[in-house]
């Protein structure tokens, strides 16, 4: 699967441009249950729309099928017809429309923020929150070797791991990032190297304390 134009000179130009302006989002949504704000949707679109348009980019997001899953598609266009993409697989906890529509809309800031180097202070909302109930409520009512987080305890033994202190990794990157236990371990599925490393090093930290 190609995630880019074959040149993007033009597209990182005009990316850095962007850059090269504060884009930092507001958070001007609040989300009761963490007691916490977050940067809608909008508010991302707001910070950056001009830099954007003044640089020749812009972002299109569109659902597709791959096979049998659902995945949202993000890409960052110039004017040059250059384009860089990002694919994300949607994995909501329970079958719905009002479910995955939460999820959509959570996912589509991640990526968004994620094409465009946006900070948008704390990556949790309540979208988040709707789309994806508790990872150990849902856990109970799904064969183990389907379970994300039994991919993800595989993965780490599969490359030599200590196994032992994953959840207590897992709930300290929640914290860190202020996101729920299912979506950090879908995005740990998905950017494996990157989760892997962290917990590696992670550990080697707790170690050298004992």
């Amino acid at each position: 699967m190609e995630y880019m134009s074959s040149k993007i000179n033009e597209l990182a130009t005009a990316l850095c441009k962007v850059q090269s302006s504060t884009l930092l989002a507001k958070k001007d949504g609040k989300n009761p249950h963490f007691k916490s704000k977050y940067a809608t949707l909008p508010e991302l679109w707001e910070c950056c729309r001009q830099a954007l348009t003044e640089n020749g980019l812009c972002v299109s997001q569109v659902i597709a099928k791959d096979g049998d899953k659902s995945v949202l598609i993000s890409l960052l266009l110039h004017t040059s017809g250059q384009w860089i993409k990002s694919t994300m697989e949607l994995l909501p906890i329970k079958p719905g429309p009002q479910e995955m529509g939460s999820l959509i809309t959570y996912m589509r800031r991640y990526a968004f923020a994620g094409l465009l180097g946006i900070a948008p202070g704390d990556s949790t909302d309540d979208d988040g929150e709707k789309a994806e109930k508790s990872f150990r409520e849902a856990a109970k009512k799904q064969p183990p070797k389907e379970d994300a987080y039994y991919k993800l305890s595989k993965m780490v033994k599969d490359f030599a791991l200590d196994q032992s202190r994953l959840e207590e990794f897992i709930e300290l990157e929640c914290e860190r990032f202020n996101c729920d236990v299912p979506t950090l371990v879908n995005g740990a599925l998905q950017t494996p190297d990157i989760f892997l490393k962290n917990y590696s090093d992670w550990l080697k930290v707790e170690n050298e304390k004992e």
